[in-house]
């Protein structure tokens, strides 16, 4: 008896450090809503769009349907790409600017929503703005079955587990568009220092390259934390 309870506890050990392992891989938001990671260089990724709909104190974001409403906040909101939950997993939610930037924390505590510099030091160490899209994208197309973006999906390889996905976003006008063709992805940093505008990366089904822009802070795009 003392022999099988000897085992018993190694494997309850065993199957212990693996839960640890496994949960070290992942964080988790204010909602549960848990999310896969990635280490790409000397930064840490979700793999995943988020999909929280607190601030990390616990607040509710607006829910914000009527696209004549859309375009006129001045703080945070997010809705779901053309109001329909299916689209949450795996696209995850998108959210205006102002959200991204609230005290109150989108990302969970110890993440952040990335600067532009942030932005540009991953695309630096994917080897620049000419091959960085084609790593970060998700493999795979519609057309074939594959994975979610519309064919073609311009990749290069080696892949660096970013998983970038095409959520589409929503125009200060309320329209929903590009879901499948654009994956766009809001920076924290607003473009100049006072500006309607803030700034953002777009990955493009088409290109391996990668876009820098900037646009009107009322848009709804798709959000990646980044680890402090």
């Amino acid at each position: 008896m003392k022999k099988y309870y000897t085992v018993f506890i190694y494997v309850a050990i065993w199957l212990y450090l693996l839960n640890v392992e496994v949960n070290a891989q992942t964080i988790t938001d204010i909602d549960e809503n848990a999310y896969n990671i990635v280490t790409i260089g000397e930064q840490t990724w979700m793999t995943e769009n988020l999909k929280v709909k607190k601030y990390s104190n616990g607040d509710e974001i607006p829910l914000v349907v009527k696209s004549e409403d859309w375009g006129i906040q001045t703080t945070g909101a997010y809705c779901n790409y053309y109001h329909d939950e299916s689209n949450i997993n795996p696209y995850g939610r998108l959210y205006n600017w102002f959200a991204v930037v609230d005290l109150r924390g989108l990302c969970p505590t110890g993440w952040h929503v990335p600067t532009i510099k942030d932005w540009k030091a991953l695309i630096a160490f994917l080897g620049g703005e000419d091959l960085a899209a084609g790593k970060m994208k998700s493999r795979g197309n519609l057309k074939e079955e594959t994975g979610l973006w519309i064919y073609p999906n311009a990749i290069s390889e080696p892949a660096c587990g970013f998983n970038g996905l095409p959520g589409g976003y929503r125009r200060a006008d309320g329209e929903f568009v590009f879901m499948g063709l654009y994956g766009n992805f809001w920076s924290s940093s607003e473009y100049p220092v006072v500006s309607p505008k803030a700034r953002f990366i777009y990955l493009f089904n088409q290109y391996e390259f990668i876009t820098l822009g900037d646009w009107e802070k009322t848009y709804g795009f798709s959000v990646r934390c980044l680890k402090d």
